[in-house]
């Protein structure tokens, strides 16, 4: 069974927290309750939703982190090793088509394989790879 997280930079203090959000009278309810009777204000841009996959060092990925990962330039016929691999800076976002993909940051021209985004699944994307560096909230890792 899947884990259904949330996490959210708290209002009072800029601290993340973890655990679900709830939907009250029909409008977006901006807290996130780590339990039943512990229950914190977010800032709403904030909140991210887990997305199941952990990196290379075991961190859980949520949606909004910055991962830095490598990525295929040649056919499929290399798949499986690191040859003409470059790295790539990605961001997590929420995908209409109910999935998570890999938004590319790294500028455009600088690799010959280049996309807008990538799935997880993608044989291009080596997952062994993926490190997350930073969220879209915070400042990056120092020399990331």
């Amino acid at each position: 069974m899947r884990e259904i997280l949330f996490r959210g930079k708290r209002v009072d203090n800029n601290e993340w927290v973890y655990g679900f959000y709830t939907h009250t009278n029909k409008r977006f309810n901006p807290n996130i309750h780590v339990s039943v009777v512990e229950v914190y204000e977010v800032i709403p841009e904030s909140i991210g939703q887990f997305t199941g996959l952990l990196d290379k060092n075991g961190n859980k990925i949520f949606e909004g982190d910055i991962v830095e990962a490598l990525i295929n330039q040649n056919s499929t016929k290399y798949i499986g090793n690191h040859v003409n691999s470059l790295k790539y800076k990605l961001v997590v976002e929420y995908h209409h088509y109910a999935m998570f993909t890999f938004k590319n940051l790294t500028e455009k021209r600088l690799h010959s394989y280049n996309f807008l985004s990538i799935e997880y699944g993608h044989p291009r994307l080596h997952k062994d790879t993926i490190e997350i560096i930073g969220n879209i909230h915070e400042i990056l890792t120092p020399n990331k």
